[in-house]
């Protein structure tokens, strides 16, 4: 038998409010928040960032966050 998360993986229908998949996305919920308020300039934590949060990326990958203003 499958988990959710080899289902989700093989493109098939999975149940999305499995505990395992729940908690890995509050985690990176949490890894976002981190990211967004790192400095713009802080290139070596935001690339560090980017691989926990994607799991790899070459060492010149960003993203960009939305700037607010006041």
């Amino acid at each position: 038998m499958s988990t959710e998360r080899e289902k989700m993986l093989a493109g098939e229908v999975y149940d999305a409010c499995d505990l395992e998949l729940l908690e890995d996305l509050n985690r990176v919920k949490v890894l976002c928040q981190q990211y967004n308020n790192l400095l713009p300039t802080d290139f070596a934590a935001r690339n560090k960032m980017i691989r926990e949060i994607l799991g790899q990326a070459d060492k010149d990958t960003f993203i960009q966050t939305l700037l607010r203003l006041a």
